[in-house]
């Protein structure tokens, strides 16, 4: 099992085929969350995305 947990910002645009910009619009509306893990390096949990996603979509 050795599907990616975490995620970079553009990575993740990339997987939800939005720009850069979307993710840190909502980041910054609370629509996903992001954890950072030093000053320069923030990362996104795809499990929470995921749902996030599975539930825009119901």
């Amino acid at each position: 099992m050795n599907e990616i947990r975490w995620m970079r910002a553009p990575q993740l645009a990339k997987y939800l085929n939005v720009g850069l910009s979307t993710i840190w619009a909502m980041v910054k509306n609370g629509k996903i969350q992001s954890k950072k893990i030093s000053p320069r390096i923030t990362v996104f949990d795809k499990i929470e995305i995921d749902k996030m996603m599975a539930n825009v979509d119901s």
